[in-house]
């Protein structure tokens, strides 16, 4: 693994990549990669992980085939937030809930009668 990922281009990075090996957000292509390769025979640290996500204010989790226990896990520990499993869900609809999740929340302004 760690040869074939050698040869991937290293390129800035236009979101933040959350290791699941080390429960830590990476901002660096190539600590990207170096733990990609690392993964495949590391653990998950599933509760550091989520424990991260919940406190960067993640309102939106989505779990990718196969299967719904890492979407239990995460409706578990954060029972507030909105969580599906790609695997009983359709793709338009995960689309349309994380559109909804980036948006800022409304305020409600009752002397202009403006927001939710």
């Amino acid at each position: 693994m760690t040869d074939h990922l050698a040869a991937v281009p290293r390129r800035r990075l236009t979101v933040p990549y959350l290791s699941d090996s080390t429960g830590r957000l990476l901002h660096d292509a190539g600590a990207v990669l170096d733990d990609l390769a690392r993964g495949v025979a590391t653990t998950v640290r599933w509760r550091d992980v989520t424990a991260l996500l919940g406190e960067l204010g993640v309102t939106l989790f989505v779990q990718t085939p196969p299967g719904h226990v890492l979407a239990r896990f995460a409706r578990a520990a954060h029972p507030d937030a909105r969580v599906v499993a790609l695997a009983g869900t359709r793709i338009a609809d995960v689309v349309f809930l994380a559109r909804r999740a980036r948006r800022p929340p409304q305020r409600h302004d009752p002397v202009k009668g403006e927001g939710r």
